[in-house]
């Protein structure tokens, strides 16, 4: 098995594509994400918003859209229909696909994680992807930015052994417990003892990492495509800007492609895959 992991940090942002920047997201009047020009001048998550408006006076600000969020993975999962119908959706920021099977008809894996990321650029995401023969080390990878691909379940030690425990998603309680051990590194946990650290974090935690490993097997729900393709794509305000509405129209047409490939009628007449 091969997995890529599409992970989407800066999908609260990239859910309102209109909004002018320098712009931030704020939930609970605090800055949960920002573009690069409000980060310059201070602008960063945690920020209390009246302290944001006072770095940032023209900041444009946007209410935090959870149910939109959900849309737009869902949408970006119909897309990747057209690449593999094994797909996994772990909100509110990641998606999973296993893409052994698709590897020969689109040219590699090499090819394939570029064209996967190529066309999730074109739709306005800017996603930290990886591959690996897990799906938990793909989505590890890519929380931390780790874009070479991994295709050797060999490989897993080394490769996951290098990554900083602070870029990934355990607890904070686990984190705490993980820094009073000394350890900053994954590797360095991995060389601990596994009764010990079943005993100090959990049997959950070490399953975790024998998942990651390869060593136990990491069932995962399949996404389940819609009878029927019902999308919508609400703008923040009113525009007769042509690019606003070819850009929100491009996102609707790619997950319309990635959901028909995935239709028996469909292929049975020979749809174009892919996602053309």
């Amino acid at each position: 098995m091969l997995w890529l992991a599409l992970y989407l940090p800066r999908l609260p942002l990239e859910v309102f594509p209109s909004l002018p920047s320098p712009k931030a997201i704020v939930s609970r009047e605090r800055v949960v994400i920002a573009d690069a020009v409000a980060n310059s001048a201070g602008v960063i998550p945690g920020l209390r918003l009246s302290e944001a408006w006072a770095f940032v006076p023209t900041l444009a600000v946007q209410q935090r859209d959870l149910a939109r969020e959900q849309l737009a993975l869902t949408g970006l999962a119909c897309w990747a229909g057209g690449f593999t119908s094994e797909i996994c959706c772990l909100p509110p920021q990641t998606l999973l696909l296993e893409v052994a099977a698709s590897l020969r008809l689109f040219g590699g894996a090499t090819a394939l994680f570029e064209r996967i990321v190529s066309g999730c650029a074109e739709q306005g995401f800017a996603p930290q992807a990886a591959l690996a023969p897990t799906p938990l080390a793909a989505q590890w990878l890519a929380l931390a930015g780790d874009h070479e691909p991994c295709l050797d379940i060999g490989e897993l030690p080394l490769r996951l052994g290098r990554l900083p425990l602070a870029v990934l998603d355990f607890s904070p309680q686990k984190q705490a417990r993980l820094g009073s051990f000394g350890a900053r590194l994954l590797a360095e946990v991995l060389a601990l003892p596994r009764a010990g650290l079943a005993r100090r974090l959990g049997s959950g935690f070490v399953a975790d990492l024998a998942r990651a490993l390869g060593e136990l097997p990491d069932p995962r729900t399949r996404f389940a495509f819609p009878e029927r393709f019902v999308e919508r794509l609400e703008l923040p305000t009113r525009t007769d800007n042509a690019l606003a509405l070819g850009f929100a129209g491009r996102r609707l047409i790619a997950s319309l492609c990635g959901w028909r490939d995935r239709q028996p009628v469909w292929l049975a007449g020979g749809a174009r895959r892919g996602g053309q």
